[in-house]
């Protein structure tokens, strides 16, 4: 994707591995919406990250 600006809703896939960098300026708010409450969440590092997409 690209870059997301203020006021945007992002949808990712199921199974789709996706986050969030802030690289501005300003404060970051996020708001994660999981549904359903039972389809897992785990947080990974940035360097795991990149090793999934180099």
């Amino acid at each position: 994707m690209g870059a997301i600006a203020a006021g945007d809703v992002v949808i990712a896939p199921v199974g789709c591995v996706h986050g969030v960098i802030n690289d501005g300026d300003q404060p970051l708010i996020f708001i994660s919406v999981v549904s359903p409450a039972d389809a897992g969440y785990q947080p990974i590092s940035i360097e795991a990250a990149v090793m999934l997409h180099p």
